[in-house]
């Protein structure tokens, strides 16, 4: 009864709140911003529904914009700092304010005249590229839209160029070595990133995305989820007025192209938006191995060679409405359609020797085709409130998605001498196809209660469910039929619910603030596997509790203590308890007894601040409890990796993040992770504790020519890392661009080429009971990019159109 009787009071809230909001729409008034109006500089009559925004000085950011009212004014709440006005108008140029300083009042400005022809500014260089790192306490944000290495690639591609991240060659995605990270796309889970997230970052175009933020200790408003912290991928969306198209092309060697399209809209209270994008890809690999056990006392030796070709079409469609009725009110509606195709073949030679001769040779081929779907939806509303920084956001977002993938495989034998045995013939054909289907439904709240302090609540709930259906069968002669293997078959159920609460409590007392908060999570996982019957369930409460407390020491410099416990739940792979079959040597398994792993994070940072660059000093300590790690052992001369709960794993390490301009032409930036782990899994594999440290770091380094050519060069070291059964080998690769923009940078054409030395490649060494592997293999080789870009603005769509007359949005 009471669980009815809170259910229909929170449906109540939630549908009489929006429509009460719409009778507040009371004047704004603000206590610390700007004022003012637009006038057309002829007739001087007010200018409605005109653009304006506010840019901060020195490092051209964008702070907060809105639209004239009928009387062509307009009032914008700020922060202290200089700024500078901007105003947009269709038909007309871009028209700059004076720079003006706001320091705890109102700055009322003079009536800015707009003109067919754009004004400039002298005192500020407002028509720069935003500036590429911003780094503040809470998070580093890194500007990419503008970064030349990236273009006509993909979200991975962007990622590499992030400093704190690593990409592997098979696409996962680490932060600061740590591969247990969430990625949200806008802030949330998206369709983008389904099942499989490495295959996504390869499917979204870079044109699409704006900035990428990176927040290594999240507070109790993210999910406790992602050991190593969070990267958000913010896309690009054109909030200017009237209409605005963006167009894209490319073409690259290794052979694939691209194109995208994208179309923004904004009148009065409406805005529309859409995209589409087309990815042709192409890339060959390769991979080596070399293992070495022992049979009866007597040495063996394995090699095999893996020469491959991946291959495919992926296209994405988003589109969006924004309805802003009245002064505090906004809905949006947004969807994302994305498809792909895809094609992996490759041809995997074994040779086995024994120390005096070769015992026998084997030849796969693996042809396989995979198709994916996936559809997304949000609705959100959004309430403000006259109150500064008050805010009510509701949201709630479904997700589903279809991924098939068929493999047909070929393999021949042959013996010593060169000979094929005919009676080893073999033909296989392997189907996986999985489907997944997420709710979201979320609400969070901030208040204000001073200048400095506010209170912030929330609640979400996310129900996700997997299913998976895999067989593997074998071609038998007898029958001239396929007989599905039991070994490789699984029909796999999981289900997951995780519903969080959690409030915050900021505030700042002269230079000193704190953010404390909690984080409760209940997780309910259920998994079902029909072959082995087991069917588990998981059902735990846990608190995230986090801290941060901060001490301004001066306008240029000041210090973070933050604190955060994480949890890292088993993945979907990582309880499925069946085998993977890839080949006839190497085969991954689930384990469905595996327990979550709990991480307390603990991190220490310096911020420098200057005109001509930052600087970010970073110490961090993470300690984990039951570890989920792979552990590969030999079973009937077939090398098995299953996931286990090992004992414990500290991390540690020192960070530098930074940017630099000594000149307005050369901008330089860069970072360097110098940690160490140490590693206590002897629960599960004798002699195993490790410790080891290590560093990676980034350089990148962008001039402008005089002929206004961008050049770009960007720089990637890992050293060599101690793994639980061995050790990779360092990596060093470099990336080079060079970008020109024509007619009042409306055209652009850009030139990359990625791993330059063609030294992207890993390799590593793992060590077991009784066998020793030495593997080597390249995703991707030296890619060379050619791409175009065509930017259209409101003053080119509506070019011809009277200039005279009324201002309002009749005569658009």
């Amino acid at each position: 009864m009471t669980k009815h009787i809170l259910s229909t009071f929170f449906s109540l809230l939630l549908f009489t709140v929006p429509f009460y909001s719409f009778g507040q729409n009371q004047k704004k008034s603000i206590d610390n911003g700007v004022q003012g109006s637009i006038v057309e500089g002829k007739s001087k009559k007010a200018v409605q529904f005109a653009s304006v925004s506010v840019i901060s000085l020195p490092d051209s950011v964008f702070q907060d914009g809105t639209i004239t009212d009928k009387n062509g004014e307009y009032k914008i709440e700020l922060s202290d700092g200089k700024f500078v006005v901007l105003v947009e108008f269709m038909g007309y140029g871009k028209t700059y304010s004076e720079p003006f300083t706001v320091s705890g009042n109102v700055v009322k400005m003079d009536p800015i005249e707009i003109s067919q022809k754009a004004e400039t500014l002298k005192e500020a260089v407002v028509e720069a590229e935003r500036s590429e790192m911003a780094l503040t306490m809470e998070k580093k944000t890194f500007e990419v839209s503008q970064d030349i290495t990236s273009q006509g690639g993909s979200a991975s591609d962007i990622l590499e160029n992030v400093p704190s991240v690593t990409v592997d060659n098979d696409g996962s995605v680490s932060l600061r070595g740590n591969s247990n990270v969430r990625i949200l796309i806008n802030g949330k889970q998206s369709g983008l990133v389904g099942v499989s997230s490495q295959d996504a970052l390869r499917m979204l175009a870079s044109d699409m995305v704006e900035r990428v933020e990176v927040i290594t200790n999240p507070s109790a408003r993210y999910d406790a989820e992602g050991m190593a912290g969070i990267i958000n991928i913010i896309l690009k969306e054109d909030k200017e007025l009237g209409t605005n198209a963006v167009f894209s092309a490319g073409a690259r060697y290794p052979w694939g192209y691209n194109a995208s399209a994208s179309l923004s809209h904004k009148r009065g209270d409406w805005s529309f938006s859409g995209n589409y994008s087309f990815r042709d890809r192409s890339r060959p690999r390769y991979s080596e191995q070399k293992r070495q056990t022992l049979e009866n006392d007597t040495a063996v030796t394995v090699l095999q060679d893996d020469q491959g070709m991946r291959s495919g079409q992926s296209h994405n469609i988003m589109g969006g409405v924004q309805w802003s009725p009245g002064e505090y009110n906004e809905f949006s509606f947004d969807g994302v359609y994305s498809t792909s195709r895809g094609n992996n073949t490759s041809d995997v030679d074994f040779r086995t020797f024994d120390p005096y001769r070769l015992r026998s040779t084997s030849l796969r081929e693996n042809d396989e085709i995979e198709d994916e779907e996936n559809y997304d939806i949000t609705f959100e509303y959004r309430r403000t409130y006259p109150e500064e920084k008050r805010e009510w956001v509701t949201s709630l977002d479904y997700n589903t998605g279809d991924e098939v993938e068929d493999t047909e495989a070929e393999q021949r034998f042959y013996g010593p001498s060169g000979n094929e045995i005919d009676s080893l013939f073999a033909l296989q054909n392997t189907y996986n196809r999985e489907e997944q289907d997420n709710l979201v439904f979320q609400s969070d709240y901030v208040h204000p209660f001073s200048e400095n302090g506010k209170l912030e609540f929330g609640v979400k709930s996310s129900w996700r469910v997997i299913n998976t259906d895999y067989y593997v069968e074998d071609y038998d002669r007898d029958s001239d039929a396929y007989l599905t293997l039991p070994r490789f078959t699984n029909d796999f159920l999981y289900d997951e619910q995780i519903h969080a609460a959690y409030g915050m409590y900021t505030n700042k007392w002269g230079k000193f603030g704190v953010a404390a908060g909690l984080r409760a999570e209940w997780s309910i996982i259920n998994v079902v596997q029909e072959q082995t019957n087991d069917d588990i369930t998981r059902d735990y409460i846990n608190p995230f509790p986090t801290l941060s407390m901060s001490y301004e020491v001066n306008k240029t410099n000041s210090v973070q203590l933050s604190y955060s416990r994480r949890i890292n739940r088993p993945g979907f792979w990582d309880l499925n308890p069946f085998f993977s079959y890839t080949n006839p040597l190497n085969f991954r398994s689930g384990n469905p007894q595996l327990n979550p792993e709990y991480t307390n994070s603990l991190e220490a940072s310096y911020l420098f601040f200057k005109q001509k660059g930052n600087l970010n000093i970073s110490t961090y300590y993470r300690h984990s409890t039951g570890v989920i790690q792979r552990v590969s052992t030999i079973e009937d001369g077939v090398t098995i990796s299953r996931p286990q709960n090992v004992n414990e794993q500290e991390y540690y390490g020192i960070e530098l993040t930074g940017m630099y301009r000594p000149f307005d032409w050369w901008r330089l930036g860069g970072s360097v992770n110098y940690y160490g782990s140490r590693l206590d899994a002897s629960n599960v594999v004798e002699n195993s504790n490790r410790q080891f440290t290590t560093w990676q770091s980034q350089l990148n380094t962008q001039i402008t020519t005089p002929g206004d050519f961008k050049i770009q060069l960007r720089a990637n070291h890992r050293a060599a890392t101690v793994t639980a059964q061995g050790i990779r080998k360092n990596i060093t690769y470099l990336t080079a661009g060079v970008s020109r923009s024509f007619m009042d940078d409306k055209f652009a054409v850009n030139f990359n080429v990625r791993d330059v030395f063609n030294s992207r490649k890993y390799r590593g060494t793992t060590i077991g009971d009784g066998f020793v592997i030495e593997s080597e293999g390249q995703w991707r080789p030296r890619t060379f990019t050619l791409s175009f870009t065509y930017r259209l603005k409101n003053e080119d769509l509506d070019k011809g159109k009277d200039g005279d007359g009324d201002f309002g949005g009749d005569d658009f």
